[in-house]
């Protein structure tokens, strides 16, 4: 008898629907991170950093701007015949290809000598 028990609650009906719906759930969840992860990560996306090297933080800002890229203040420094606010140094450089959305740092020319 509990092997004709065992038999009837195999064939359930419940059973059946549960062990679908689960397979269900694990194909969408499967298909979610697939395409929300292409999504997220911008795949095959990609833009060429532009040179900003000795221009001035506005400019630069505005060229970032244009092409999707964020730009970052890392560091100053002080060379006296650049003018102050200028980009000296960007990091990737130019011509790298990054995605959309990447942070450019920068480091920019100081208004006076450090104290």
């Amino acid at each position: 008898m509990a092997s004709n028990n065992f038999i009837k609650k195999l064939l359930s009906p419940y059973l059946w629907l549960n062990i679908l719906a689960m397979a269900i759930i694990v194909v969408l969840i499967g298909m979610g991170l697939r395409y929300g992860l292409e999504l997220y990560t911008h795949h095959g996306q990609s833009v060429e950093v532009p040179s900003i090297l000795h221009k001035p933080y506005q400019d630069a800002e505005e060229m970032m701007d244009k092409v999707h890229l964020q730009i970052v203040v890392s560091d100053t420094d002080y060379v006296k015949t650049l003018p102050p606010g200028c980009i000296l140094e960007q990091s990737p450089l130019a011509g790298e290809i990054v995605k959309p959305g990447r942070q450019i740092f920068v480091k920019i020319n100081a208004p006076s000598t450090p104290q």
